[in-house]
Formats: C-alpha cells, sequence, structure tokens
C-alpha cells in the first residue's frame, strides 16, 4: 500500500502539468455549464 501509494505521489509530483490540465478542464466545465445556465434562466427556460 505504501509502495502503491509512494508511486502514485512520483506520478503526481512529476506530471503537475497533467494535474494543471485536469484542473483547468474542470473549471472550464464549471464555467461552461454557469453559462449556459444563465442563458436558459434569461431565456426563462428555468
Amino acid at each position: 500500500m505504501m509502495r502503491k501509494t509512494d508511486t502514485l505521489y512520483g506520478v503526481s509530483k512529476n506530471h503537475k502539468f497533467y494535474m494543471n490540465e485536469y484542473e483547468c478542464g474542470a473549471w472550464a466545465v464549471l464555467f461552461g455549464c454557469g453559462i449556459t445556465y444563465l442563458i436558459f434562466r434569461f431565456y426563462g427556460l428555468f
């Protein structure tokens, strides 16, 4: 278990670019959903 954790930690440590990409993707999805919600609300669909 410790060995697996160390491996995962090493991967995440060496691939911060991947983590940043994932976070940017998550924020983009949230932002997109927020915009879509505002548009729908503006047109009275919600």
